[in-house]
């Protein structure tokens, strides 16, 4: 899944909205029966370069397997456990 990733006013802030979005949407899916299947997130941001140029980057990548979906206590995870949770997890090192 490809989610856009809200430009908050710190990287602290976009990072901890991307957790939380792949959270709640892996948490909806989930819920919905979708108890089979390995979630693929990847979310993008607006990053410019040195010359103030702008380009859609993906700078959030994570996976969610099945056997990890279970596992998940959904009315008691931590957003900042996410990248401990995630099966596979890659962050750009803009948002480190």
């Amino acid at each position: 899944m490809r989610i856009a990733l809200n430009d908050n006013l710190t990287v602290d802030m976009v990072r901890r909205s991307g957790y939380r979005d792949v959270l709640e949407v892996s948490e909806g899916l989930y819920k919905a029966g979708f108890t089979e299947y390995e979630f693929y997130f990847f979310g993008s941001l607006p990053l410019v370069d040195v010359y103030g140029n702008s380009t859609e980057a993906t700078v959030l990548k994570a996976s969610l397997s099945p056997d990890t979906l279970a596992r998940i206590n959904w009315e008691q995870v931590l957003i900042e456990d996410f990248p401990r949770i995630a099966d596979s997890f890659d962050l750009h090192r803009a948002l480190e």
